[in-house]
């Protein structure tokens, strides 16, 4: 799962989400920031209740996705 949410497959999340066990990783999050996928990091938040740490926030500055960055200030991103 991690792989399909750096590169913003939403389908296949979504797939592996209901079909398989294994999840993702803490780290999923990050990836799919880093490359500016919002609607994945958002499907992640609200079904899987990934938590959006100031790492992922991180990745996105880093990256320059600053709509991306603007949506995990709105929702108040966990400090580690």
């Amino acid at each position: 799962m991690d792989m399909a949410t750096k590169f913003g497959h939403l389908h296949i999340v979504e797939w592996l989400h209901y079909n398989r066990e294994e999840g993702c990783s803490p780290w999923a999050m990050e990836g799919a920031a880093s490359q500016g996928h919002l609607e994945v990091m958002k499907w992640l938040h609200f079904h899987r209740n990934e938590a959006i740490t100031e790492s992922v926030a991180e990745a996105a500055i880093w990256n320059a996705q600053a709509d991306v960055f603007s949506w995990c200030n709105s929702i108040q991103y966990v400090n580690e």
